[in-house]
């Protein structure tokens, strides 16, 4: 049910929900099988030590300096990160695990 923003009402387009229920409600496109959650990729001490060194290289560039944007910083830094030969066939990381870490 859209209006005329093209927003969705959820409320009118799920129907009722019984909030004293102890049954867990799923929006669509959610589903309680297990098997679509990813597993959490531990950090190895070689890539901790990839991506720090990849920020101190990005933090202290003389040119740059800090004259950067944080976007642009830490995108730099997963750019770098991803592109190291000593990470060659390992899944690239992600912009958000770089900066949670």
């Amino acid at each position: 049910m859209a209006n005329n923003n093209g927003y969705v009402n959820l409320l009118a387009s799920q129907g009722s929900i019984d909030l004293g229920s102890s049954q867990p409600f799923f929006f669509t496109g959610q589903s309680s099988d297990e098997s679509s959650v990813k597993e959490r990729r531990k950090w190895s001490p070689k890539e901790d030590l990839i991506l720090i060194g990849e920020w101190l290289n990005t933090s202290k560039d003389p040119i740059v300096s800090n004259e950067q944007k944080v976007g642009a910083f830490w995108k730099r830094i997963v750019e770098f990160y991803n592109s190291s030969p000593l990470l060659v066939g390992t899944i690239p990381r992600e912009l958000g695990q770089c900066k949670q870490r």
